[in-house]
């Protein structure tokens, strides 16, 4: 299983009120074989409320990144980065031959593909429901509401 760590490259903000408006970020990992490094950026909502500039650390600016990637792709960060089990619900590989054979597993053993199929589904349906989504987006937005705006 790969090693996953999220880091801020750069913040954009407005100087009149400090307001972070994109974030671009970084996430390195390696799985003991190949290592890899992935580069995005976010544009944030405007909240009500704005934390001073002062005080943003990596830490809070990586959470709003990682919700506002969830919210943007039906709450799929966490659960993408563990949500495949190679041979159980899918295939994972960095080799390109491996999935080349995966594939003609698939297209030969029908009752794999079906197995694979039926595991795929059962975690889409478990990890990706609107019902986990809202039950996931609730309790993030009630932990910053804490965190952040009290009283």
């Amino acid at each position: 299983m790969a090693t996953k760590t999220w880091q801020v490259n750069t913040l954009q903000r407005e100087l009149a009120d400090g307001y972070l408006n994109k974030v671009i970020y970084r996430v390195n990992g390696e799985d003991g074989t190949y290592k890899f490094r992935a580069t995005g950026e976010v544009d944030l909502p405007k909240p009500d409320t704005l934390v001073p500039y002062a005080d943003l650390t990596e830490e809070v600016v990586l959470g709003w990144v990682k919700a506002k990637l969830d919210a943007d792709n039906a709450g799929t960060v966490a659960a993408i980065e563990t949500a495949v089990e190679n041979g159980v619900n899918g295939f994972i590989s960095n080799d390109e031959e491996e999935l080349k054979q995966y594939l003609v597993d698939l297209l030969n053993d029908e009752d794999l593909a079906k197995k694979l199929g039926d595991n795929a589904r059962k975690t889409i349906v478990e990890n990706f429901s609107q019902e986990e989504f809202i039950r996931k987006w609730d309790f993030l937005l009630k932990q910053t509401a804490k965190k952040f705006f009290r009283g």
